[in-house]
């Protein structure tokens, strides 16, 4: 197998066992590449108290026993560089790479502490997450059945069978058509009934497995050679190739898979790694030399449905069957997006050389190029109701990809507070790309926000997308009453000089004679001296840049108490992924284990 040379590996040292007991299983991540990064939250591990001195990284087979694979301090971390634009922030934690596709490992975290006691327990360290590594694409092999026929098998054990596809195109064009009526099956066929023998088509089959991987099957031509001129049918002037009836292929002459049971294609399975840059460096490791050595190695490529063609080729190579690893590099510049398959060929020092590959013969590596960022609209931002805990807001986006190579969960959702900061509405966990999701806003404070939304693809493009329009949830009307209205509360109406009440009526009265109508000023009585000065406020004390009034004299503030040093409590069972900071993604990303609770949380 082949290594792409710009593709960052890590090698993983084992160095402890521990016998772990097992809780509730952890939902399975698929995960494409054979690296993935677990950023770890700094500021809050540094905010715990007690603090720990270091953070243990472990992994374990499933049902197997964890080997610790780091133990770092804090500031020790690794740097996790977005690998797609290197001035985006950092992250810091710990990184892992396997060394074979589908292999599944399950993944913890534990706090080692100053008085070297551990939290958890080695004995009880239990799964945070469970990653499956899918690393190839489905290998979908097709052939003609007759002039009017194709059946084909797909070979993956993560197949997502929904994602079958049967397309078809005129020869010469360039754009593929979907051609399903009804789900298909991994191993099947379909026929043409009304396919004519001139007329010509190109048809394939296309299969995603959990991971996101489209594996596209071989091409094959139905019905006349590639190139000919589809002709017209006999009875209207619309060309029968238009696709816009399957085919032009009545409804009633059309059928689904029967259920093709024959499995003569050969089984392969080729890694694939996507890149964002169409300048390869391809390493390839010579596996067998002869006893005249190799003395030169030829590079073939093939591009999505073509053939084989040579692509470089290093000269002056003296390997022996003494040579330690003997590897060969050779340079390629993709002249576009898109999908490339590589075959190394080594040349003896005899001359002699394997065949060369045929158009059908599976590549020993594959590299998609894809060098576009993924589209991404915000299409709405709505309040639509009210939840348990606070407002539903419904989040509408569009995300598509010119390369169809979205992640399997490509969206990352977040909020703009009052507090200038970005919060993660979902959590961790990248999202699938559903156009739509509902957020319950528990924050009792937050009161208008912004949304910002990411679509990244597997080669590590992003692109970032915010509103412009703050959202308000605030929409109630403030309300208040009177309560009581106290006859003491004000100035009093100053007793009648002239005139006599009725008994038992208090104000009111005639207006007095001489004051021409208006009421005399009321006579306020003297204010006693004091002999004391009143004293001076005490001046404000500036600390730490902020204005702190200090306590009137003769009052002793009260000394703040020491909360006693509590140990954070176990890892919680992961029924959903915890919050993060960053959106997750191959290059800067991955999956985020937070910092352990407090014990006072479940």
């Amino acid at each position: 197998m082949r290594r792409i040379a710009a593709i960052p590996i890590l090698t993983c040292f084992a160095a402890l066992a521990a016998g772990p007991v097992r809780a509730a299983e952890p939902t399975t991540e698929y995960w494409p590449l054979a690296k993935i990064h677990f950023p770890m939250k700094v500021a809050a591990i540094n905010a715990l108290n007690p603090k720990p001195t270091h953070v243990l990284f472990y992994s374990a087979p499933v049902d197997g026993k964890f080997e610790l694979i780091s133990r770092l301090k804090p500031e020790d971390f690794e740097k996790i560089v977005d690998v797609n634009d290197a001035s985006l922030p950092p992250k810091y934690g710990f990184s892992y790479t396997v060394d074979r596709d589908r292999v599944v490992k399950d993944f913890a975290v534990q706090y080692e502490y100053a008085d070297k006691t551990f939290n958890p327990p080695t004995n009880r360290l239990t799964p945070q997450y469970r990653v499956k590594f899918v690393t190839t694409i489905p290998y979908v092999r097709a052939k003609a059945v007759g002039a009017s026929g194709v059946s084909w098998t797909i070979d993956d054990e993560d197949l997502d069978p929904k994602t079958i596809r049967l397309e078809g195109r005129t020869p010469g064009k360039t754009n593929w058509q979907v051609l399903n009526i009804a789900d298909l099956r991994e191993k099947d066929s379909y026929t043409w009934r009304g396919l004519q023998p001139d007329e010509a088509m190109e048809v394939r089959v296309t299969a995603k497995n959990k991971a996101g991987h489209k594996g596209p099957s071989n091409v094959v031509v139905l019905g006349g050679k590639a190139g000919d001129e589809p002709k017209l049918p006999r009875d209207d002037k619309k060309p029968r190739l238009g696709f816009d009836d399957d085919f032009g292929t009545p409804k009633k002459d059309r059928r689904t898979g029967t259920g093709f049971g024959g499995d003569d294609f050969p089984s392969s399975k080729t890694r694939i790694e996507y890149v964002n840059t169409n300048k390869l460096k391809v390493s390839s490791k010579i596996t067998h030399i002869t006893r005249s050595g190799v003395k030169a190695a030829q590079l073939f490529v093939q591009s999505e449905g073509g053939d084989w063609k040579p692509a470089g080729m290093q000269e002056n190579l003296a390997f022996t069957s003494d040579t330690k690893d003997p590897t060969v590099e050779i340079g390629y510049e993709a002249p576009r997006d898109g999908l490339y398959g590589f075959i190394i060929q080594p040349i003896s020092g005899a001359g002699t050389k394997s065949d060369d590959p045929r158009t059908n013969d599976p590549a020993q590596f594959l590299v998609f190029v894809d060098t576009a960022a993924p589209e991404l609209a915000i299409k709405g931002v709505r309040v639509s109701g009210s939840g348990l805990d606070g407002p539903l807001i419904e989040i509408e986006w569009n995300a598509t990809d010119k390369s169809d190579n979205l992640l399997a969960e490509p969206i990352t959702l977040e909020y703009l507070g009052t507090d200038g900061k970005y919060h993660p509405i979902h959590g961790s966990k990248m999202i699938a790309n559903s156009g739509k999701y509902t957020w319950e806003i528990a924050d009792k404070t937050l009161w208008k926000f912004k949304i910002r939304a990411t679509a990244t693809d597997k080669a590590g493009n992003s692109t970032l997308k915010e509103t412009a329009d703050w959202t308000l949830v605030d929409l109630e009307k403030p309300s208040g009453t009177v309560e009581k209205v106290d006859k003491n509360g004000g100035p009093s109406i100053p007793k009648q000089v002239l005139g006599e009440r009725p008994a038992g009526v208090e104000g009111g009265g005639v207006t007095p004679i001489g004051t021409g109508g208006r009421l005399p000023a009321p006579t306020l009585p003297p204010k006693p001296e004091s002999k004391e000065k009143d004293p001076a406020p005490p001046k404000a004390i500036k600390t730490s840049g902020e204005i702190e009034a200090p306590a009137p004299p003769g009052v002793e503030l009260p000394k703040l108490q020491t909360p006693p040093e509590t140990k954070p409590e176990l890892l919680p069972k992961l029924a959903s992924m915890p919050p993060a900071t960053e959106p997750a993604k191959p290059g800067n990303g991955g999956l985020e284990i937070p910092p352990l609770p407090p014990i006072d949380k479940k």
